[in-house]
C-alpha cells in the first residue's frame, strides 16, 4: 500500500500546474475593460481573468511595485488583453512562459527595472504581439532566438548594457519595421547584422560606443528610411556598408568624428534630412556636402540647443583647395580640444550630446 501511495503522489506532482504563480504579493494594479471605466485592482498571485474578476480585460498597467521576479504564469489566461505594462517595479528576471494564454496581446512594456537577460521563451505562444519595448534597463544578455516572433514590428532595447548585436536574437523571418537600440554599448555592427530585415524601414543606433561599421553591414534593407547614428565613435560613412537601392528619409551623423562624407554615399543613400553637427568637419568637405544637399533637393538639419559661437562648424585645411576623404586624427584631436576650452560647462554640453569628447 504505501508504495503505490508513494508513487500516485510522484505521478501527480510531475502533472503540469494550472494553479497560479507566485510573483505578485499584494500589488496595485490599473485595470482597462473593454467596456466600461479604468479601475484600480489589488491582486496577489498572478495577473488574470480569475485574480481580476473580469474577463474583457483589454490593458493592464503596474507601476511602482515592489515585483523583482516574472515567474511562469505571471500574466495568464486572459484573452482579450492587448496592452501590459510594467513600469518602475525593480523588475529583475523574467522567465520562460512568464506570459500564458494571452492571444490578443499586442504590446508588452517593460521600463526603468533592473532586467539583466533576456532569456528564450518569454515570447512563445503569442499570435498577436506586435511591439516589446524593454527600456531603462541592465539588459547585457540576451539567448538566441528570443525574438523569434514572426509578429512582431516593434523593438525598442534603449538605455540598457548591450554591448553586441546579434541577429541569431531573432528568427529566420521578421516583420520587423523599427529598431530602436540608442543608449546602450555597442561598438561595432557587423556584416549582415540586418539579414533577412527587409521590411526595416527606422533602424535608431544612437548614443552608443561604435567605431566600426563592416561591410554590408545594412545589406538588404532597401526599405529603410531612418537611420540614426548620432553620438557615435564614427570616423567615416562607408558606401559599402549599404545596399545598392536606398533612399533615406532621415540620416543622422551629428556628435560623431567625422571629417568628411564622400559624395558616392550621398549619391548611394540619397538622404532628405541630414543632421551632422558637432563633427570635425574639413571645410572644403563641409562646403561639399552642402552643395550637394541643395542641389538635391536635402535639407541639412541643426540642433539649435547645440549653437555655440565659439564653436567653428567646420576648420580650415591649409593649402587645400578641394575635399580630402581620408581621415585627419590630428584635426579631430585638435577640433575637441578647442571645442572643451571655449564651452563654459562642459558637463551640460556632454549631458546634451552635442560633441562626443571622449
Amino acid at each position: 500500500m504505501f508504495r503505490h501511495y508513494f508513487y500516485f503522489i510522484s505521478v501527480i506532482s510531475l502533472l503540469p500546474s494550472h494553479e497560479c504563480c507566485r510573483s505578485f504579493h499584494k500589488i496595485h494594479t490599473e485595470i482597462t475593460p473593454k467596456h466600461g471605466a479604468v479601475f484600480n485592482k489589488t491582486i496577489r498571485g498572478c495577473v488574470s481573468t480569475k485574480s481580476v474578476n473580469v474577463t474583457d480585460i483589454t490593458g493592464v498597467k503596474i507601476a511602482n511595485q515592489p515585483v523583482t521576479q516574472l515567474k511562469i504564469g505571471a500574466v495568464e489566461n486572459m484573452e482579450s488583453l492587448i496592452h501590459i505594462e510594467f513600469i518602475k517595479c525593480n523588475i529583475e528576471t523574467v522567465q520562460p512562459r512568464a506570459f500564458r494564454d494571452v492571444p490578443s496581446l499586442e504590446r508588452i512594456f517593460l521600463h526603468n527595472g533592473l532586467l539583466e537577460k533576456i532569456p528564450k521563451g518569454v515570447f512563445v505562444n503569442m499570435p498577436s504581439l506586435k511591439k516589446i519595448s524593454f527600456s531603462h534597463n541592465k539588459i547585457s544578455n540576451i539567448e538566441n532566438a528570443s525574438f523569434q516572433i514572426p509578429t512582431l514590428q516593434i523593438l525598442h532595447l534603449s538605455y540598457n548594457k548591450l554591448k553586441d548585436w546579434n541577429k541569431y536574437w531573432f528568427g529566420s523571418f521578421q516583420n520587423l519595421i523599427e529598431i530602436d537600440i540608442r543608449d546602450n554599448l555597442l561598438g561595432t555592427i557587423p556584416s549582415n547584422a540586418f539579414e533577412n530585415f527587409e521590411n526595416v524601414s527606422k533602424i535608431v543606433l544612437d548614443s552608443n560606443m561604435i567605431t566600426s561599421i563592416e561591410m554590408n553591414a545594412f545589406a538588404g534593407l532597401h526599405k529603410l528610411k531612418h537611420l540614426g547614428l548620432t553620438y557615435n565613435l564614427l570616423t567615416e560613412i562607408n558606401i559599402n556598408w549599404f545596399p545598392n537601392s536606398i533612399n533615406l528619409s532621415k540620416l543622422t551623423v551629428n556628435a560623431n568624428k567625422l571629417n568628411y562624407v564622400s559624395l558616392k554615399v550621398l549619391e548611394r543613400v540619397k538622404p532628405k534630412q541630414i543632421l551632422i553637427d558637432g563633427n570635425p568637419w574639413k571645410c572644403e568637405c563641409w562646403k561639399d556636402l552642402v552643395v550637394w544637399m541643395h542641389d538635391n533637393g536635402g535639407k541639412i538639419v541643426t540642433t539649435d540647443y547645440c549653437k555655440n559661437e565659439n564653436v567653428p562648424v567646420c576648420i580650415t585645411v591649409e593649402n587645400s583647395k578641394k575635399c580630402d576623404e581620408n581621415v585627419d586624427y590630428d584635426l579631430i584631436r585638435k577640433y575637441f580640444d578647442g571645442v572643451k576650452k571655449s564651452v563654459k560647462d562642459i558637463n551640460s554640453v556632454k549631458k546634451m550630446k552635442c560633441y562626443r569628447l571622449d
